[in-house]
């Protein structure tokens, strides 16, 4: 990889592990301080607010940032115009859909008021544009003063179980800030921002299509989650969505590379550079196999002791559906890689639109049969790895003449091996070694994790470290 794809692999990583930092570092208080009880209100009430986030963007943060990597500088501030315009348009009309929808919800009103600040900075969002431009070390360092305010403000103002209205409050201004600061880089850059309505047309039709793929996503984790808490409470649906928060965490990492390399990959299938376009497709799924599946053996080797370390010992039956929601790390990681990657930027939008319904009906049946066989908060999670599996087969099928099934095949068995190894190693010394701090038992596992996965790459001589090796070879 080049030393330019490098940086913009590490600002993404450093920019998406900022973004989720705040749950990162505040989870285990926030859980000790609003309980199972609270977490699971939150969680709820949340459910709802993305649903309505998913209406102001729809599927433009996708669309923006390929558009952003095909044009020139020469008609940017037009084109930032337009798409901004109708961000603006549909942040207006649905906010004004969820002022009703508060005025005929009779439960906690007082809270969904104070959403408002979420979704309001949702539809100020402009990181399409620096991840279009792969520029995202510009805003990197505000974001993370921003978080830091944040983690700052709710370790001095929540202090009781009936600080939840303040921390619903303090994460709304604090995402304010940060896309008010965003958003000025990026008109500076632009030069300015016009708003517009007759153009905006020509958008709409890619930004609709490509809104079934968040809108879904979304939608069959909300829908899971009103279910879960129909069956069984909304104490089970903050036992799954810590799980969830911390499956997030750990997919950030994974596709991180996807957001680098999309920009890059819709200028060469606009260039018609074909050879290069399937070159990194195939770099990634093989870089995505290498990083997930020890990521998801981790996870069963560490999940007991972290997550009782991290989120207190009230939260310890998020460790049986965190177990399961690891086995999605591979799975989900490779079918953003040939969604995004590939059939978004030939503008196959419709066949990648296909593969994601199919996979969320899935999943959301699923969620529903194993809540009749009361799994509890396992059924969510169980569900979402079904139905991302199905999304993943469906797709490969969709690129069978430019990536073959033994390809991944190949990848996936080798670097489960590796992974088992490591495996053992870290099972092996968690019995040989007596380490009382769970901090320091953890922090031990990781080193002999990496230690011994790499020392598999290194003796097989595996081809994907000469390729990170190359760092100043054009792309």
């Amino acid at each position: 990889m080049s030393h330019k794809l490098l940086r913009n692999y590490g600002s993404i990583l450093v920019y998406q592990f900022v973004t989720i930092l705040t749950p990162l570092v505040t989870t285990p208080y926030i859980s000790r301080i609003l309980g199972p009880k609270g977490i699971g209100l939150e969680a709820y009430l949340y459910s709802f607010i993305q649903l309505f986030s998913l209406l102001i963007l729809l599927g433009l943060p996708m669309y923006a940032s390929k558009k952003i990597a095909e044009t020139d500088e020469r008609n940017m501030n037009q084109l930032f115009s337009e798409l901004f315009s109708f961000q603006i348009i549909m942040t207006g009309a649905t906010t004004s859909l969820y002022g009703l929808f508060i005025f005929y919800f009779n439960q906690h009103q007082f809270l969904l008021v104070l959403y408002l600040f979420t979704l309001i900075s949702t539809g100020l969002d402009t990181s399409w544009y620096f991840v279009g431009k792969e520029k995202i070390s510009a805003i990197m360092w505000r974001n993370i003063a921003v978080r830091v305010c944040n983690i700052g403000a709710i370790f001095l103002f929540i202090q009781t179980s009936n600080d939840l209205w303040k921390y619903i409050l303090i994460n709304g201004l604090t995402l304010f800030l940060g896309q008010f600061l965003t958003g000025s880089i990026a008109l500076s850059e632009v030069g300015g921002f016009t708003f517009v309505v007759r153009t905006i047309g020509q958008h709409i039709s890619p930004i609709v299509l490509l809104f079934v793929v968040p809108s879904m996503l979304t939608l069959t984790l909300s829908i899971n989650k009103l279910l879960l808490e129909n069956f069984n409470g909304a104490v089970e649906v903050g036992v799954f969505n810590q799980a969830y928060k911390l499956y997030v965490i750990a997919i950030s990492f994974i596709s991180a590379l996807t957001s680098v390399l999309m920009p890059k990959m819709s200028k060469y299938y606009t260039t018609g550079d074909t050879e290069r376009l399937k070159k990194y497709l195939n770099f990634s799924l093989r870089f995505i196999s290498g990083l997930a599946l020890p990521m998801t053996i981790g996870v069963l080797v560490m999940a007991p002791q972290f997550v009782s370390w991290f989120l207190g010992e009230e939260f310890s039956e998020v460790m049986n559906p965190l177990v399961i929601i690891s086995f999605s790390f591979v799975f989900k990681g490779l079918s953003d890689v040939i969604g995004i990657q590939y059939l978004v930027v030939s503008n196959k939008n419709k066949e990648y639109a296909l593969a994601v319904i199919v996979g969320a009906v899935v999943t959301s049946s699923c969620c529903f049969l194993f809540l009749q066989l009361n799994f509890k908060a396992q059924a969510p999670a169980l569900a979402l790895f079904v139905g991302t599996a199905v999304t993943l087969l469906i797709e490969l099928y969709q690129v069978r003449k430019v990536v073959s099934f033994m390809f991944v095949g190949k990848y996936l068995i080798k670097y489960a091996v590796f992974s088992l190894i490591m495996g053992g190693c870290m099972w092996g010394a968690s019995r040989s070694i007596e380490i009382e701090h769970t901090s320091l038992y953890l922090v031990t596992q990781v080193g002999v994790g990496v230690i011994s996965y790499s020392i598999c790459f290194i003796l097989s001589k595996d081809p994907l470290i000469q390729l990170i090796k190359r760092k100043k070879r054009e792309i």
